[in-house]
């Protein structure tokens, strides 16, 4: 994956941002498979939101681990991506 650097360690910047957005895809979907058979959470409500949130979270801060290592700056996820 390149990136160009990027004034704060551990951001995400526009050269990723399309990798960034296909694995939060790539991560949504398969909750949803894995709900579609569990039926555990209702879609459309707020606990689905917000699991869809800590997924998306995830997914960004995986990203930022790996590119920059477990000193990666994981704030303000929702800034960088």
């Amino acid at each position: 994956m390149s990136t160009s650097i990027c004034p704060r360690q551990g951001c995400l910047n526009s050269r990723t941002k399309g990798e960034v957005d296909f694995a939060i895809r790539q991560a949504l979907n398969r909750f949803d498979e894995w709900n579609d058979v569990a039926d555990v959470v209702q879609k459309c409500t707020g606990y689905y939101y917000e699991i869809q949130g800590v997924i998306e979270d995830a997914v960004k801060i995986g990203m930022k681990v790996a590119l920059y290592g477990a000193n990666a700056n994981l704030e303000d996820l929702d800034k960088d991506a």
